[in-house]
């Protein structure tokens, strides 16, 4: 996916292709957050995505037909699970299916609608500010079936819920592929049917047509979401003002702040936009109110080896009837997180989503992830960054950090070099230890905003062009030179003196 934009904030004009790591960089107000925050929040905007789903919806030829049996076991005991080999859906639909992306990639969309309320979904409230904002986005084409298997193959995908309602029928199902896999699973319910007949075969065929049409649908949908990420992923923010935002905080003061009875209902909720106005920190705020222990994402690892950089872990405890996120430390000290660390209270929150939320295909906008943290801690950060990206998530950073982007090299150069041969691989992860980490530079694109307010892509094959970190470092070292020759002239003449006066 490529984004243009035009006038937003200091940014005049400049795109970015997203890759799965897409990193922003450049001095303080050129702009970074706010194009990170439009694209997170393009790809959640409703009507956005009704236009890019809007080619497969309504009935057409089906891409998949049930089998008898599975028709009657739906019939019979109201569900059924189907394993479907989406290789051989794009064998046999694959013109059908290239036709809907090259429709898509033929022209910019244009995305007014969302740009005209940027500035509410930011929570602010000069609507002028971003009066003149134009932003497009461009769909790269893909045209080859290799090209198309591929994607597929290594890519995850799910839709959680999918309903379908007709007069005589309504089915509800569940979808899932693993990455490494052309198998989608789909678990089929039957909820309600008004077809009744004395001639079962007319039963049979009439749910079956249905059935096929939902289950194409969804095929497609699922196609398009693990083609089109991150377009369509579900999106997590973690904002610069996590830090402040203490998690213990968000799980019992907004809470309590923002609860409200429903009349006649009996009920008490939360609606914590009553106070908060900024989508961008709302999703952060609901993303960990929502974290639960019993569920555990299949980036539970991941989020416990940057626990080890936090140097403990963190547990969900209930005090005085509310939730309490702590940190515990060797096994015994339990720690509020408002008593920890800068880098504990930054982190916490990545860590939780990783352990028990995230799934294959989300997109995560990061904003300055080195915050509070020692040089050491921002390489660490680094790595768990990469695997996140090679594990299928897909990550947008905002960075000052000269030592993130040094370590990112590092990583691309580790992948080129590795991939040399298997001697080369051992040396590698000599230098490398955590072979996950090493980053393909496909995976990677990088962008400059300049004080100008340009975009500049920086990355060179597998090096990024750091040239602005370079300057400042270069002007540093300068200034410690002329601090030196100053000193050594002062010693000089000093020297001097004391000998014309003996």
């Amino acid at each position: 996916m490529i984004v243009e934009v035009e006038n937003l904030g200091s940014i005049k004009k400049g795109k970015v292709e997203l890759k799965p790591l897409t990193v922003f960089i450049g001095p303080n107000n050129t702009g970074k957050t706010y194009l990170a925050y439009l694209i997170s929040g393009l790809c959640e905007d409703f009507l956005f995505r009704k236009y890019i789903f809007s080619p497969v919806r309504g009935k057409r030829k089906p891409v998949y037909t049930l089998s008898e049996r599975v028709v009657s076991d739906i019939l019979e005991k109201g569900y059924a699970e189907i394993k479907i080999n989406l290789k051989d859906i794009l064998a046999e639909n694959f013109e059908y299916t290239a036709s809907i992306f090259r429709k898509l990639s033929e022209r910019p969309i244009l995305v007014q609608k969302f740009v005209e309320s940027f500035w509410k979904f930011l929570g602010g409230d000069k609507k002028e500010m971003f009066s003149n904002l134009k932003a497009t986005v461009k769909i790269p084409n893909i045209d080859s079936r290799n090209e198309f298997e591929e994607i597929v193959y290594n890519r995850s995908g799910h839709i959680i819920t999918h309903m379908f309602y007709e007069e005589n029928i309504m089915l509800r199902a569940i979808s899932f592929k693993k990455p490494k896999s052309y198998q989608m699973d789909v678990r089929l319910r039957l909820i309600e049917r008004k077809i009744f007949s004395e001639d079962k075969q007319e039963i049979n065929d009439a749910i079956s047509k249905q059935i096929d049409q939902f289950l194409s649908r969804i095929i497609l949908f699922l196609l398009m979401k693990i083609i089109l990420q991150p377009i369509l992923s579900n999106v997590f923010i973690f904002p610069a003002q996590r830090n402040a935002l203490t998690l213990d905080f968000i799980k019992s003061a907004i809470n309590i702040a923002t609860r409200e009875e429903i009349p006649d209902e009996d009920l008490i909720v939360s609606n914590p936009e009553r106070l908060i106005k900024s989508k961008p920190i709302l999703k952060f705020l609901r993303m960990v109110d929502l974290i639960s222990e019993d569920i555990e994402s299949e980036y539970y690892d991941i989020g416990q080896r940057l626990e080890e950089v936090l140097g403990g872990h963190l547990i969900i405890s209930e005090s005085k009837g509310e939730e309490e996120i702590r940190f515990i430390i060797n096994g015994e000290k339990s720690l509020k997180l408002i008593t920890t660390s800068s880098m504990v209270q930054q982190l916490s929150s990545l860590a939780l989503y990783l352990k028990h939320q995230a799934k294959s295909g989300d997109l995560m906008v990061i904003d300055e992830p080195e915050s509070n943290l020692h040089p050491e801690a921002q390489t660490r950060i680094t790595e768990v960054i990469a695997e996140m990206v090679n594990g299928g998530l897909w990550v947008i950073i905002t960075t000052h950090s000269p030592f993130i982007l040094e370590h990112i090299n590092n990583l691309m150069k580790a992948y080129v070099v590795a991939s040399m041969s298997e001697e080369t691989r051992e040396l590698v992860l000599d230098v490398i230890r955590n072979e996950n980490a090493l980053l393909n530079p496909e995976k990677v694109g990088v962008y400059l905003f300049t004080k100008e307010g340009i975009i500049e892509d920086i990355k060179r094959d597998y090096i990024i062009d750091a040239e602005s970190f370079r300057k400042v470092s270069d002007e540093l070292g300068a200034k410690f030179t002329e601090l030196l020759l100053i000193e050594d002239l002062y010693k000089k003449l000093i020297g001097e003196s004391d000998d014309s006066s003996v």
